[in-house]
Parts: C-alpha cells; structure tokens; sequence
C-alpha cells in the first residue's frame, strides 16, 4: 500500500516538478486539441454573419444558385408533364364525349374540327418551344465573365449567371425552357407564349363543356365556375365524385391561370417591342430615375445653401449664349453633386429683365438650362 502510494505521488504536487511524471502527449494532438484558448468577451466567437459578413454574403448567394439550378429543372419537368396530361384528356375524355354526342360517327364534322384546330394548336406550342431552346443567344464572350468596369460591355447586353454565358439583348431567362430569351429567340418566345395562352383556354372550354355534360350544371352563370371547385372539393371526400372527375376540375382551374399568365406575358412582351427595349433595359432606367431623383434632391438642397433656386418650365426656352465664365459657374454647380454626367449642358442665359449694369459682378442674376425628365430646368444664381 505505501509502495502505491509512492508511486502516485503527491496529488497536490505540481505537474512539472521532479516528484510527477508529465503524462504522455500523442503525437495527433496538439496543445489547441487538448486545451481550449479563452478569447477576450469583446472578441465575436463563431461564424456570425456581424463576424463574417464576406462568408454570410457568399452563403446566400450559393443558397440563391441552388435554388434556381433546382428551378431551372423543374420548370421544364412541370411544362412537358403539362402538355403531356392536357394531350391525354384531349385523346381520352374530351374527344370520345364529343363523339358520343355526335352520334357516334367519328367523321363528323365537330370532332374533326376540334381534332384539327387542338393539333394545329399542339405543333405550334411543341415547335416554338424547340424553336426558343435550339436557337439560344449568342455568347458574346465565350463563357467569361464580363467586367463591368471596363466598360466594353455592348448596349443592351447581359450576363446569366444560371447560363454562363453574354447575351445581345438580354431580356430575361425563361425557366421553363430552361434558356435565356434575347434578340435570337424572342420572335419564338412571343410565339410559344401565345399559342400556349390560346391552348390553355380552347382546353379550359372544352374541360368545361365535359364537365357540364358529365354533371348536367349550366355555366351561363360566371359564378358557377366560382363555386365549381369548392363544391367538388366536398363531394370528393364524402365519396360522391371519382378521382378522374376531380382531377379534371383541378385542369380547368390549372388551364386558366396559366392561360391567364401565358396572355399577360405576351402582351407585356409585346409592349416591350414597341417600345424597342428589354427588361433589364427598363429595370436600369428605374433605377437610373431612381438615383437621379435623390442626387436632385441633395442637388437642390446645395444650391439653397449657395442662394441658387431652380424654375421648372415645360416648354423649351431660346435665349442668347453668354459669358463662358457664367458657364463655367454652372458646371461647377452641376459637378459639385456629381450631376454632370447625367444632365446635358444647353446653354446659359441672362434671365430677361434684370440685365446686369455695366462692370457689374458676374454673380448678377444668370441661369442655366439643362434637361431632366424631358423638361428643362432653369437654375437662378442670385
């Protein structure tokens, strides 16, 4: 017992004296494994996003990818599961009850006729879509990212970060093609956006018109289309109505919201057109207007300080160029707020009726005439 004793030693002994042996460090290990460094309380542990905000910004825009990548493939799943589902209940249900009331001759006219405008409406939609994916935007820099610092970028140009690629008039990236639309494929997209608007509700019509003849219900109300779906909805879990007979309700209401979103879409498009710009055009104007709105504002509030007060005119105004040195003091104005690369110098003038006297100061009543928002803009120094 007193040999045990001895061999552990003195419990209350410090470690590195002579008296205790160290204990073995593996050779893995190391002092930050075996122990833990104290940080001071005003140092942030951890990986916050208030510590790391370079790290949060790259997790969300790695989040913002996936999410996309994901979007950009179920998409095109959902629209061909679409064609594919509207396709059966065309050949299945919509078709043989059309025959059926018919007569039952096949070679009537009403199935004929529904037969060939639903196909003309089907190779239209199949054709565009395969149109929109074949013939994809050029890329302009061969899958390298464009710095826009340079300022080589061509007007009316994009980079699609799903696409890798730079596009000539870039206006958006379609997720249900899974491609970009720009000035190759726009004529396609405009064209696979209506006929599928106009597939969407000839289908929706005929879906209502088996449905009236399968129930007996009357549409000539617009509000039983209204009522339809919750009515259906309670007689299929009390057992009264089939599967496929909800299921196809379910189509009619899934048709017109996405012949609804189809329509919209092409129209806006076409808007667009007209006006010969695209969306990213539009969105930088915004923003461009956006900005010139607050830079006017800290513009207007600089030249109160200076005694300057801006008229605003609507039409446009003639006046005589004066002294290059009243111009000069304008342009100072203008680059004193960082406004002078957005307003065109027209020219300086004398306001009329307050003619400066003979070896008067130049700070006589003078103004200056630029544009903005398709106005001009007077600026009184006084």
């Amino acid at each position: 017992m007193q040999r045990r004793l001895q061999s552990r030693g003195d419990p209350h002994k410090h470690p590195c004296l002579p008296g205790r042996r160290k204990p073995a460090r593996s050779p893995g290990r190391t002092d930050s494994h075996t122990r833990r460094k104290r940080l001071p309380p005003d140092v942030p542990r951890g990986g916050s996003c208030d510590s790391q905000p370079a790290l949060c910004a790259l997790r969300n825009v790695a989040c913002t990818m996936l999410i996309l990548r994901l979007l950009n493939v179920m998409a095109p799943a959902y629209f061909i599961g679409l064609c594919v589902v509207t396709f059966a209940l065309q050949l299945f249900f919509f078709l043989p009850c059309m025959i059926k009331d018919s007569s039952g001759h096949v070679l009537s006219p009403a199935p004929l006729m529904h037969v060939a405008f639903f196909l003309f409406l089907v190779v239209n939609v199949v054709g565009n879509y395969i149109l929109v994916i074949r013939n994809t935007p050029e890329d302009l820099r061969g899958g390298t990212k464009p710095d826009v610092r340079q300022g080589q970028n061509p007007t009316g140009s994009h980079y699609c970060r799903l696409c890798s690629r730079m596009t000539l008039k870039h206006d958006h990236h379609c997720f249900f093609t899974g491609n970009c639309v720009g000035n190759s494929n726009m004529r396609n997209f405009v064209m696979f956006c209506f006929y599928t608007g106009c597939s969407c509700f000839y289908s929706m019509v005929l879906g209502v018109a088996y449905v009236s003849a399968l129930f007996a219900v009357s549409f000539a109300n617009p509000l039983t289309f209204l009522r339809l779906l919750p009515l259906s909805i309670g007689r299929f879990f009390s057992g009264a109505l089939l599967s496929s007979e909800m299921f196809v309700i379910l189509m009619l209401y899934l048709w017109f919201g996405v012949g609804l979103a189809c329509a919209g879409f092409c129209c806006h498009q076409m808007l667009l057109i007209l006006r010969g710009q695209t969306r990213y055009q539009v969105k930088e104007l915004c923003a461009t207007t956006e900005t010139l709105s607050a830079k006017l504002e800290a513009f207007e509030g600089q030249l109160q300080r200076n005694n300057i007060r801006i008229v605003w005119v609507s039409e446009k105004v003639e006046h005589p160029v004066v002294d290059r040195f009243v111009e000069d003091i304008n342009l100072k104005c203008l680059q004193l707020c960082g406004l002078s690369k957005y307003f065109s110098v027209k020219h300086a003038h004398r306001v009329p009726g307050s003619m400066p006297k003979a070896g008067a100061a130049p700070r006589a009543i003078i103004a200056h005439i630029f544009n903005f928002r398709d106005r001009d803009v007077i600026l009184q120094v006084e």
